[in-house]
């Protein structure tokens, strides 16, 4: 578990908590809010954990999955809120994009270290063709 990440989705549930139940009124649709800020918590949250591309993306779907259902379940026991199907619906939706951004994002990384481009040292330019492995000076 990466803890500046940890630290990062702390502050956003906290960000995130306050948008969701203070008295605050941002003149923006419901639905594009519950868009953006689903996707950015599942764009961090997949980030999270380092335990490889197919893990990450099933414990990211899982809890998104669960919060998208989980919040509006919650708000449906609260006096002062509702229950609506359509916001889970954005949920997902900004869930489905957050993570499809992250491994977007996480396959062009690795891509870009299996081509030698992200090399720290820059010393040379790394090419695989097939089962060999081409190393060419810079």
């Amino acid at each position: 578990m990466r803890r500046n990440i940890l630290l990062f989705l702390g502050f956003l549930f906290l960000f995130l908590g306050f948008l969701g139940f203070a008295p605050v009124h941002i003149p923006i649709n419901d639905k594009v809010m519950h868009t953006l800020t689903f996707g950015t918590v599942a764009f961090v949250l997949f980030f999270l954990w380092d335990l490889g591309l197919e893990r990450n993306l099933a414990l990211t779907c899982t809890a998104m999955l669960l919060m998208s259902f989980g919040s509006e379940m919650v708000q449906g026991l609260l006096p002062y809120r509702t229950y609506d199907t359509k916001d889970i619906a954005a949920n997902l939706c900004g869930s489905l994009l957050g993570i499809g951004l992250a491994v977007f994002l996480e396959r062009w990384q690795e891509r870009q270290r299996w081509l030698g481009v992200a090399n720290s040292q820059g010393d040379y330019t790394q090419l695989r063709v097939g089962e060999s492995e081409v190393l060419e000076m810079v």
